[in-house]
């Protein structure tokens, strides 16, 4: 009789958190359909470059046509290939199968979101967060509708950053945190500014552990324990197919070719200028938003102030580690975005896809300061403001309104020629041998899948091309040689060499003749 009121506690208790739990399937419903509803639009856009390569290596190192990182060559590890050929295999093999892929990624990250941001702000920012996320996410400003490896990493990123709060409520157990390097090692695999995951885990475990030195280096070891286990089919797989060619892709081109460390001061200035225009409606709608909540929010003390004691008296690590055991989720999240900033800083080239990797952190911090602006307000202003946030959060979705996909692509990629690439490869199709090798000059890797024709040359992007110092000369001999490729397809634009692609094309002139002009396009074709 003395256990049965315990035994109907538990029973209460389970009942409790069932309930809960059903409450939430609405939400979670709601936030899934908003986060379709905004991709719809663009789900038959035309097939980015990034898109269009990680579907041709896909295609060809699965069914066998190519080896990955000799003939078939990208600069990425395996995983991103292995989720494109996952998507090639149940969904198909369209741009639009891609990107309802991806959309699945999305929702998978949203329990994770979800959970991180009920413990740091309380459950309606929760359910805020995920509504957010799924906005965010896909919002064209940053190409969040496209099939791009940061969509599929923000997942695991997700996943990675609930179990390390989890963890730290739960006193460090050993599985989450091998499981947190698990996490980390495949957002590294399917982006290699992934790898900020572990450094981000690593200083969370420092700066949240009250623990001595020994235990909290015990930890870590279970984290890069849980980092190799997840890396170990990759590395055997490298192995296999050549170690040398696999870590020169995965690693080591980017690092003497492509990275910050590689990147003039002057394209880092110009990238990151380019960032910020094309992002300037956000920064825009973020600036003036911070703006009213400093000043509704100005008379509240900061939680430095509460501590009472300050970074200078206190040290920085020692303040850290003590604002971090009273606010751990607040920390976590600061610190998961500064390894976000980080990752987009690794290759140099600040292009605004990378943001995707920011829209989870961004999420569940926006949704907790409007969520504290709002309860600040009363009456009209209350809802003006909810509806300038909606405004703000949708404006980018206007390009929609342009109506078929053929015109909201010539809106989003004005000068990528997208809208002509789909005929360009219906002519390459009808056209000439089927499965000959061909080239095209430059950087729409996008028209060898969706031509169905092998690349000519293993580097299929621009960036490749100018940064490899050999790239003009295994050109120039390519279309120059005996086993020359059948077509070889001007996209108009500029080559990536010193010389502007002067000795290139008149290599080209000298073997082949113009066949026809597709869309702008010029389609060369090799002489007899």
């Amino acid at each position: 009789m003395a256990n049965a009121p315990v035994a109907q506690s538990d029973d209460s208790g389970s009942g409790r958190k069932l309930a809960a739990l059903v409450s939430l399937l609405p939400w979670f419903a709601l936030a899934i359909v908003l986060s379709f509803l905004v991709r719809l639009p663009f789900l038959h856009v035309g097939m980015i470059s990034d898109e269009g390569g990680y579907a041709y290596v896909a295609q060809r190192w699965f069914d066998g046509s190519g080896v990955l990182y000799d003939d078939i060559w990208v600069s990425r590890p395996q995983g991103i290939f292995v989720a494109y050929v996952a998507i090639m295999e149940t969904l198909g093999g369209s741009a639009a199968a891609f990107r309802i892929g991806a959309w699945l990624f999305v929702i998978a990250a949203m329990p994770a979101i979800y959970a991180f941001a009920r413990v740091y702000a309380g459950r309606t920012a929760g359910i805020l967060s995920i509504c957010i996320f799924g906005i965010v996410s896909a919002s064209p400003v940053i190409e969040g509708f496209t099939a791009n490896a940061e969509v599929f990493m923000a997942t695991p990123c997700a996943i990675a950053v609930w179990l390390l709060l989890r963890a730290q409520s739960r006193r460090w157990p050993v599985p989450s945190l091998v499981l947190v390097g698990v996490l980390g090692a495949f957002a590294m695999l399917l982006k290699p500014a992934g790898v900020v995951m572990i450094p981000i885990a690593m200083a969370f475990v420092i700066l949240a552990s009250s623990a001595e030195w020994r235990v909290v280096a015990r930890r870590l070891a279970w984290i890069l324990l849980g980092v190799i286990i997840g890396l170990m089919p990759a590395i055997i797989h490298g192995w296999l197919v050549g170690w040398n060619d696999f870590l020169f892709a995965s690693v080591t081109y980017r690092i003497d070719y492509q990275s910050s460390l590689t990147v003039s001061g002057r394209r880092h200035i110009a990238s990151f200028w380019g960032l910020i225009k094309q992002t300037a409606p956000l920064l825009v709608a973020l600036g003036l938003f911070w703006i009213l909540r400093t000043r509704i929010l100005e008379s509240r003390r900061t939680a430095q102030s509460e501590s009472g004691r300050s970074i200078a008296e206190t040290g920085y690590l020692a303040w850290a580690r003590d604002f971090t055991r009273r606010q751990p989720a607040s920390m976590l999240l600061a610190i998961w975005s500064i390894g976000g900033v980080i990752g987009m800083a690794l290759g140099g080239d600040w292009w605004y896809h990378y943001l995707i990797q920011l829209a989870a952190p961004f999420s569940i911090w926006i949704a907790a300061q409007v969520l504290q602006v709002g309860s600040a307000l009363r009456g009209i202003a209350r809802w003006a403001f909810v509806a300038a946030a909606c405004f703000a959060l949708l404006y980018p979705f206007g390009v929609a309104a342009r109506g078929d996909a053929l015109s909201i692509t010539a809106g989003l990629y004005p000068t990528q020629g997208y809208t002509r690439q789909d005929e360009v490869a219906r002519y390459l199709r009808e056209n000439g041998t089927p499965g000959a090798p061909m080239l095209v000059a430059f950087n729409q890797a996008a028209l060898y899948y969706l031509a169905d024709r092998p690349a000519v040359y293993r580097y299929m992007y621009q960036q490749e091309l100018s940064a490899i110092p050999e790239a003009q000369s295994d050109l120039i001999a390519i279309v120059s040689g005996p086993n020359r490729p059948e077509y070889v397809v001007d996209t108009g634009e500029p080559p990536p060499f010193e010389d502007e692609g002067a000795a290139f094309w008149i290599a080209v002139h000298e073997h082949y003749r113009l066949e026809a002009i597709v869309n702008g396009v010029r389609i060369y074709r090799a002489l007899e």
